[in-house]
């Protein structure tokens, strides 16, 4: 592979916190040990620092920008973009072996036309979601609708923030030399949306390094104990940002109504978000759900050992990074059928699947399935098992890290010598 320098640029951001955090902490473990990438981490928008930072860490280098005032962020993004760059001008030497990896929608924001304008090399973008999918809980039929008015017909506020944001991605993608998606539904909606040509845009799913470690029932038996769980208690997971979006309501009302078919059970919900906004839901059986707010990746990773299920109830989800985890700790896994979460799961061989229906025009989860689905896993336990232990082996087979960092090693290559 020839030498070249890969600027890696992401934002200060609770989903950096998440899911895109832990892609970018994986792509940089494996990259500083290539010898032939020049690996510099840049990061915007950085609310905690007050000036700028450029630092040498383990085995690559980090370029901290701090934002700007928090009330002028929505209406000067372009601008602090712009500055931004002309900055890593005086920074970044300029010349063709240089690659650009933008990991955020909120980044790109110009940021693609900036770099174009003012270096040598080649963009990449990973799409790691779209605006569009948060704004309309993945609603693509919705989009389509919005889509076909011309600006003035648009009417509601979300209407009018989803055209203007289609409006500027449309841009901002053009200047890309390259554009990952990371799940099938997501290259074809671009495709489709953006009118992307193939040789500009390819799919490389996210990958994950395997970390599982077998324990035996007694280990399994002190976990509990450490976190004061009753040995007999049969514990749901569900993990991720406490948001509309990931159906946490649906499932609280859910939960309720399995309570009264198995009484002993427990709901463990990981993740941090407004907690208010849930409990108020649960008054009559809050003392069989946990809110463990945001968990270190060890705690988390010893409720996935001793979890007997785990839930992902997305209204929408570009991959489902925590989907995948549980897959590689072979946990039997209940997903909605949506997004990337359907590509990943095959419904009844490595989990199983709940669908969305439409209450009042809007999608919903479908509780009456979920709640079957979830009883169903809890009266055979022999099938949990078996789901468990063949979404491990489809981990090992399609999303065990190495998949990833030759798919995207190849890539970089590509780019770099094209």
């Amino acid at each position: 592979m020839r030498e070249f320098n890969l600027y890696i640029f992401t934002v200060n951001s609770r989903a950096y916190n998440y899911g895109i955090g832990t892609y970018i902490n994986h792509l940089i473990e494996w990259i500083k040990e290539e010898k032939n990438i020049h690996l510099t981490l840049i990061k915007l928008f950085c609310e905690e620092e007050k000036e700028i930072k450029i630092e040498q860490k383990n085995g690559y280098k980090q370029i901290i920008i701090p934002s700007i005032d928090n009330s002028k962020i929505v209406c000067n993004t372009e601008r602090y973009i712009r500055n931004c760059t002309y900055l890593l001008k005086n920074i970044i030497p300029n010349n063709e072996n240089n690659l650009f990896h933008i990991h955020s929608t909120v980044a790109a924001d110009s940021l693609t036309l900036w770099i174009k304008k003012l270096f040598q090399g080649k963009v990449l973008l990973t799409l790691h979601y779209i605006d569009w999918c948060f704004n309309l809980l993945g609603d693509k039929k919705r989009l389509l609708q919005i889509l076909e008015k011309s600006e003035e017909q648009l009417i509601e506020d979300i209407e009018k923030i989803t055209y203007k944001g289609i409006e500027r991605d449309k841009k901002n993608l053009q200047y890309c030399d390259k554009i990952i998606c990371i799940a099938q539904h997501s290259l074809d909606s671009t495709k489709e949306i953006f009118s992307i040509e193939d040789k500009r845009i390819c799919l490389i799913p996210n990958g994950q390094k395997d970390e599982f470690r077998s324990l035996n029932e007694v280990q399994k038996t002190l976990l509990k104990q450490k976190y004061y769980i009753p040995e007999s208690e049969k514990i749901i997971l569900f993990a991720g940002r406490l948001e509309e979006a990931k159906g946490i309501g649906y499932l609280l009302q859910t939960f309720g109504k399995v309570l009264k078919r198995h009484s002993n059970i427990h709901l463990i919900i990981a993740g941090d978000g407004n907690f208010d906004q849930w409990i108020s839901s649960i008054n009559t059986f809050w003392t069989k759900v946990t809110f463990a707010g945001k968990l270190n990746k060890k705690q988390l990773f010893d409720l996935y050992h001793i979890a007997d299920i785990g839930v992902v109830c997305s209204m929408h989800e570009e991959f489902g990074l925590v989907a995948l985890e549980m897959m590689m700790h072979a946990l039997p896994l209940i997903v909605t059928d949506v997004g990337g979460l359907k590509e990943l799961i095959e419904d009844n061989q490595t989990g199983l699947k709940v669908p969305l229906k439409r209450i009042n025009k809007k999608r919903a989860v479908d509780t009456v399935a979920l709640k079957k689905q979830i009883c169903y896993l809890l009266e055979n336990q022999d099938v949990a098992f078996k789901l468990g232990q063949n979404a491990r082996k489809v981990f090992i087979q399609k999303y065990e890290y190495t998949h990833f960092k030759k798919k995207m090693l190849n890539l970089y290559n590509e780019l770099i010598t094209s």
